[in-house]
């Protein structure tokens, strides 16, 4: 449409400011799809999802460049307080039926 105003244009980016989570790259780390705990740190291989995880509190930097990088299938049960999910390259999938119970931290940079 010509001469139409973007709604968001001219909107100011609030995460601009902030510093990047994954600079300098966390602890470098692996995952195997069994039911547990995951540690934060820098995921560089493609990782997939199917049991039930809960996710420690921290960053999480996903940098595969396999896409997705990250995948939840449809059994996963995920849980978590204070987890950052950063997707550096790769992407995300999230199945249909998969359980997801994430929230963000309250204080710090990625708050």
């Amino acid at each position: 449409m010509l001469g139409a105003t973007l709604p968001l244009q001219g909107l100011v980016d609030p995460f601009k400011s902030r510093s990047n989570p994954c600079s300098p790259l966390p602890t470098a780390r692996t995952y195997s799809d069994v039911d547990g705990t995951i540690q934060p740190g820098t995921y560089s291989t493609q990782v997939t999802m199917t049991k039930n995880v809960t996710f420690a509190a921290g960053v999480y930097c996903f940098t595969s460049a396999s896409t997705p990088a990250l995948t939840f299938g449809s059994t996963a049960l995920i849980s978590g307080k204070g987890v950052t999910i950063y997707l550096v390259s790769g992407g995300l999938s999230v199945a249909a039926g998969s359980t997801l119970n994430l929230s963000a931290p309250t204080s710090g940079n990625t708050a």
